[in-house]
């Protein structure tokens, strides 16, 4: 299953130094295809529960991912419900991040 969701807000200006990431390091990301094929997991730990097979930064400069989890196992099934909108939208939307699951 594909899920498509936001995976970083819009990034810091070019003079932080600090956590996050900058717009340009956001950027840049993207452009190198660092990200492809990058492992998915649950909760940052664990098995990889699927993988990164697209990125671009939206015209707000959030980073975007899609992602492809295998959800023929508990684990990924477990990720994929976690991302039902009527699950997790209010809480990832309070972090200002967005998920819309896809098929």
């Amino acid at each position: 299953m594909l899920l498509l969701g936001i995976c970083n807000p819009a990034g810091e200006g070019a003079t932080y130094n600090g956590l996050y990431y900058k717009q340009d390091e956001l950027e840049s990301m993207v452009a190198d295809g660092r990200l492809h094929d990058v492992p998915v997991k649950q909760e940052h730990s664990g098995g990889d529960v699927g993988r990164v097979v697209s990125s671009f930064v939206r015209s707000d400069g959030a980073l975007q991912c899609v992602m492809e989890v295998d959800d023929s196992t508990v684990e990924g099934s477990i990720a994929v419900l976690a991302f039902a909108p009527s699950i997790a939208l209010l809480l990832l939307q309070s972090l200002d991040y967005f998920w819309l699951p896809a098929h």
